[in-house]
């Protein structure tokens, strides 16, 4: 675009810049003798004093001139103005005379003042007034003026308080609710809503609390009221007393409360509920109660709330079985009266006589039904049973009650023959309509466990109602319900049925243990683990599709009941069905070696090695790899040495674990040069293998004390296997036991980068910070959880710096976080009870709960679990031992 051309030109004569865009400020008319402001005149400012005075004396004639034609202006249109209304006004035309030429001079004299004044302004003043269209200020003003208007402020509540008039809000109330009720009073529909309204009082009534506060008494006065207009309106209603009398006794008042419910009793001798509300707030004296509930009675005989109340107020049972009686002529279908009259009998004949007169008036209730067969023979009850079906054809209790009466009085009755029975009738039942889900027949089993005669009836209940059901008996909804349930044996039984039909639930049998050791019930899992694993034409498919069973019975056993020898009869018992089952061969040694019987477990080495072949057994070089330690812990080197280099090496060339034995073995005896070859042929054989080529550094360090030599090995090592975290790690701690923090700092930085999410770097860069700062340490912290998405590491290692900072409680809530997440990992549970013990704590739960998850992971740990001398040790000496140390 091309530069325009006016732009390189001179301005014409006289050009103001910015006057075509709206300045102000200046003249703009088009005279010749315009005057320009002083600010406008630049070098052509007139200085000359005469010039100025001059000039301002033409202005001021100019000035008296327009003043002075403003003046005669104003005088003829005043001069006008009196010829108009001269003929209407003749009467008063001398005054009106006066008065204009008062006007007249008036206004002369007015202009004549400001005129004079104007030789007060300054030439500053006259520069700086505005031309006409010159606005902007009164704008801006205006501006600022909505700006204000629009703000607003809060203000406290004092300001209102005095112009807030309580009472007459008070009064206008009562006004309004007088004129509700006339209308009401006056509508077709009161009957009908007078009572919901007189409830809802009621209700309000009940849920509030008695209170004495001097605030309240307003509205209890205008309650009060209402309640009297109520009650005036009609006195027939029951509901107006009632109200009355729980206003006035909510407020303090008993003996108004009692005089309002006395005469309510008068008005409505027909209402129970008046005579039940007299008698209770007349409680304290019972004389007074009794009489009231007999002239209740008289009124309302069939009241069965008034006889329940009259039998409550006697204190001797036989005055109760009185009453009862006299309650029973009056109203014989009531089942309450037949239960107290059965309840305060002593006999059982008596009470056998009652539920047979008490049947024949409430013919279909199944507690009268019941408590009759209770009590009959045999033969009488069967007949008894034949007569309930008639009356109650589909009643799932009659089943129960059948099944009952066929344990009570038949010996040789077991658990399957009950089961089949009520298997047919819960069939029947459905096909009739009935059907009960499961959790409420289980729930009727819980309530029939509690009678000593019904043992077996309850467990075949809720075995027959799981083989009835046809949903999924293992969904999340029905095990939570299981785990809901109040009754220990009625678990049991259902998890045994469970079990039974798809043992490979480990979650079940996990619940199971937990209810068994909850409640000293052990010896009914052994049951349950010996009637699957090894009772029944199904027991050996069982262990043979898991025989991880088999280990957890062994355990249980071992662990709960402290028996080795049954335990290890168990593990035999399997063997004799998996001969070829490492795992068990594994944990029989294992019973042997904790026990000290080590000659057992020599024999049972080599009886392993020879009956497991090894083309045969995943995994058999564990069994080879636990024989080398035997032998070490036995001190028999030389014959380690000889089966690892001439025989274990070859068949298991790829596993590492040979390797580290042999070099370690070499350590032992002092042959350091044999050690760091077979090291260094492992790293040649299985270069992936960080173990290899961390082992190699330490020998290398602390053996040959070359630490250079040991920082090469780590930098091939992470040359050959860049993703391998133990290898950064491994050269991280050889830097900070030189001495060179700043140094192991970048590894870990260098690791990180190439593995963001490694716990351990983590942990070592958290153990190298130096910062001392919670706000850094809490980041460095956020950071490490993020990263590593909580692990167990990272919260361990957090524990850890809380506990070296002497904040025991914070660094329990960790320590306990890190266990839960992962229980096997043993320096966890070490740094646990290492807390327990600075709070001054027991530690006897962290010794049952190591024994229990039999921890296997740790630096820690393993310095003494995977020591050759404290090898055998249990999860509990192992822990003690590292208490000991200092840590």
């Amino acid at each position: 675009m091309q530069r325009p051309a006016f732009l390189d030109q001179d301005p014409p004569p006289g050009y103001i810049p910015g006057i075509g865009r709206g300045a102000t400020g200046f003249s703009t008319r088009g005279d010749n003798n315009k005057k320009i402001p002083k600010r406008l005149q630049g070098e052509n400012i007139r200085t000359s004093s005469y010039n100025f005075k001059q000039n301002d004396i033409n202005e001021d004639l100019e000035a008296e001139k327009i003043f002075g034609d403003i003046d005669s202006k104003l005088a003829k249109r005043s001069r006008a103005w009196n010829k108009k209304n001269e003929a209407s006004n003749n009467h008063n035309n001398d005054n009106n005379n006066v008065i204009n030429v008062i006007n007249s001079t008036k206004i002369s004299g007015n202009f004549n003042d400001l005129k004079q004044s104007l030789s007060n302004v300054t030439d500053d003043q006259w520069l700086n007034i505005p031309e006409a269209g010159d606005i902007t200020k009164r704008n801006k003003r205006q501006r600022l003026e909505d700006q204000l208007l629009r703000k607003s402020y809060a203000a406290p509540d004092t300001l209102l308080s005095n112009q807030l008039n309580l009472s007459k809000l008070t009064e206008e109330r009562d006004r309004l609710l007088g004129r509700q009720l006339d209308s009401s009073l006056m509508d077709t529909g009161f009957e009908d809503k007078k009572k919901d309204d007189v409830g809802k009082y009621l209700q309000e009534l009940d849920g509030i609390a008695p209170n004495n506060d001097e605030t309240n008494d307003d509205s209890v006065n205008n309650m009060r009221v209402i309640l009297q207009s109520y009650i005036k309106s009609d006195k027939q209603h029951p509901e107006g007393w009632l109200a009355s009398a729980r206003l006035e006794e909510r407020g303090g008042r008993i003996k108004a409360a009692r005089s309002i419910i006395a005469d309510g009793s008068k008005y409505c001798p027909r209402s129970e509920d008046i005579w039940l509300e007299n008698i209770r707030l007349n409680e304290i004296d019972k004389y007074l109660c009794k009489t009231l509930v007999a002239k209740a009675i008289r009124f309302n005989p069939d009241s069965l709330a008034l006889w329940i109340k009259a039998i409550d107020l006697e204190d001797e049972t036989i005055n109760k079985q009185r009453v009862v009686r006299k309650a029973i002529q009056e109203i014989s279908n009531q089942e309450e009266l037949w239960k107290l009259a059965i309840e305060y009998e002593s006999e059982d004949n008596e009470k056998l006589r009652i539920a047979l007169k008490a049947v024949q008036f409430v013919p279909k209730s199944i507690y009268l039904w019941k408590t009759l067969v209770k009590f009959q023979p045999h033969d009488d009850a069967k007949i008894s049973l034949n007569k309930v079906k008639t009356f109650l054809p589909n009643e799932p209790q009659v089943l129960i009650m059948a099944a009952n009466i066929e344990e009570k009085f038949n010996k040789n009755c077991t658990v399957d023959t009950i089961v089949d029975f009520l298997i047919d009738g819960i069939k029947e039942l459905q096909e009739n309509g009935t059907t009960l889900p499961l959790l409420t027949w289980i729930k009727e089993a819980q309530n029939l466990g509690k009678e000593p005669t019904a043992k077996y009836t309850s467990e075949a209940i809720i075995i027959a109602a799981l083989i009835s059901e046809s949903g999924d008996l293992y969904s999340s909804e029905n095990i939570q319900q299981i785990k809901n349930l109040e009754s220990t044996s009625s678990k049991i039984t259902v998890l045994k049925y469970l079990l039974q039909h798809n043992p490979g639930k480990l979650s079940l049998w996990k619940l199971l243990s937990d209810i068994c050791y909850t409640d000293n019930k052990s010896s009914i899992l052994f049951d349950v683990f010996q009637s699957i694993l090894f009772e029944g034409h199904q027991g050996s498919d069982v262990l043979k599709g898991y025989p991880v069973l088999a280990l957890m019975y062994s355990k249980a056993v071992w662990k709960k009941d402290c028996d080795v020898d049954r335990a290890i009869k168990i593990l035999e018992q399997t063997l004799t069905i998996l001969p070829k089952n490492l795992d068990i061969w594994l944990a029989k040694i294992k019973l042997f070696s904790r026990s000290s019987r080590l000659a057992e477990v020599r024999s049972l080495f080599e009886d392993s090695i020879q009956k497991l072949p090894v083309d045969e057994v995943p995994n058999i070089e564990r069994l080879y790899y636990k024989y080398i330690s035997f032998l070490r812990y036995q001190n028999e080197n030389e014959k380690a040495i000889q089966l690892l280099e001439n025989d274990y090496i070859q068949k298991f060339s790829s596993n590492h674990k040979f390797y580290l034995q042999l070099g370690q073995i070499y350590e032992t005896i002092g042959d350091i040069e044999s050690s760091r070859k077979w090291l260094k042929y492992g790293t040649e054989k299985i270069p992936s293998c960080p173990a290899l080529w961390v082992s190699l550094s330490k020998l290398d360090e602390c053996s040959f004390n070359n630490s250079v030599k040991a920082r090469a090995d780590l930098d091939m090592a992470i040359l050959k296997n860049p993703k391998e975290e133990l290898l950064f790690l491994a050269k991280a701690q050889l830097e900070k036991r030189l001495g060179n923090v700043e140094q192991a700092s970048l590894v870990v930085s260098q690791g990180l980068k190439q593995l963001s999410s490694s716990a351990v770097l983590w942990v070592e860069k958290i153990k190298l910070s130096n910062s001392k700062k919670p706000i850094s340490k809490k980041t460095l912290f956020q950071d490490a959880l993020k990263n590593t998405s909580n692990s167990y590491l990272t919260l361990l290692e957090i524990g850890i710096s809380f506990y070296q900072d002497l904040q025991f409680q914070t660094a329990l809530k960790w320590l306990h976080r890190s266990t839960k997440s992962n229980p096997r990992y043993g320096d966890s549970w070490v740094w646990l009870a290492r807390c327990y013990i600075k709070l001054k704590t027991p530690i006897n739960s962290c010794r049952e709960q190591i024994e229990e998850v039999e921890p296997t992971h740790g630096p820690e740990w393993i310095s003494i679990s995977k020591d050759i001398n404290t090898q055998y040790l249990k999860p509990s000496d192992i822990l003690d031992r590292l208490l000991q140390k200092k840590c």
